[in-house]
């Protein structure tokens, strides 16, 4: 079906999995950037998309014979956009620090319970 050689079928889970991580990063930059920019798993997060954006554009001007200019600019700007949210984030570093204390009542209720 696709010829001989066996790196094709590897290519194409490759490509899949780089979707499937790219929607990842997309789907936790739009539903939870509080997260990202209080964390420290959001920063790892935020520096993965910076390592993928920052490796594409230098993998189009590396690898290929003819770069693409617009393929390069967009992810230099996305780079550079997470660059400045990863600079900027909140210095929180666990989740003691992002979650508020409990009020009175909560108190109350989760000791009344025992």
């Amino acid at each position: 079906m696709y010829g001989t050689t066996p790196v094709y079928p590897l290519l194409q889970m490759l490509s899949v999995g780089g979707t499937l991580m790219v929607f990842f990063l997309a789907y936790t930059s739009l539903m939870a950037p509080e997260e990202l920019t209080t964390t420290r798993m959001g920063g790892s997060v935020i520096m993965l998309n910076i390592l993928l954006y920052l490796s594409r554009a230098i993998g189009e001007i590396v690898l290929f014979p003819k770069p693409g200019i617009l393929i390069i600019g967009l992810c230099s700007f996305v780079s550079a956009l997470y660059i400045y949210i990863y600079l900027s984030r909140g210095k929180a570093t666990n989740a003691a620090d992002v979650i508020p204390p409990a009020t009175e009542t909560e108190a109350s209720a989760i000791g009344s319970n025992r």
